[in-house]
């Protein structure tokens, strides 16, 4: 993993955490995690992306069929889903802030997790906290703000 600002890191958090959160809009990110690769490591299983009251999800953890869906949707849409392929997903928020998921359910050892990258947009500079950090251009300050969530339900 590698937070906005470049900075490489290693999460092997069991609860759910707090990716990315736009500081003056209401737009967050938040995995969750689930044992993978012979239950020697934690591998995300769990996406969720919230735009508003609007709420996306892409969740294998139940390890019997993935949710691939809004769990909430009130009002406008704010948030635009594609899906690029069968198994990839890209997720715009109304920022510009991109998400784009690839899940791989043909492997028998990461059948039920994904790959997770997030780009984000001009209006992110400044304005971020979250394990992607700062975004600021200063890769040594990318952990002070980082507020990992221990809920154990979304």
């Amino acid at each position: 993993m590698m937070t906005a600002d470049g900075r490489p890191f290693e999460n092997q958090n069991k609860d759910i955490c707090l990716l990315y959160r736009h500081k003056r809009y209401n737009i967050k990110v938040e995995e969750k995690y689930g044992l993978c690769n012979n239950n020697l490591a934690r591998c995300t299983c769990g996406l969720r992306i919230q735009a508003g009251r609007n709420v996306f999800a892409i969740d294998g953890c139940s390890r019997k069929a993935w949710l691939i869906d809004y769990v909430q949707c009130e009002g406008i849409n704010t948030l635009r889903v594609n899906a690029k392929t069968s198994s990839v997903w890209e997720i715009i928020t109304p920022i510009g802030t991109t998400i784009e998921v690839m899940i791989n359910p043909y492997s028998e050892t990461y059948r039920w997790f994904m790959n997770v990258q997030l780009f984000m947009s001009p209006r992110d500079f400044n304005a971020t906290d979250g394990l992607c950090g700062d975004y600021d251009g200063n890769s040594n300050n990318d952990f002070g703000n980082a507020e990992l969530h221990k809920n154990n339900h979304w």
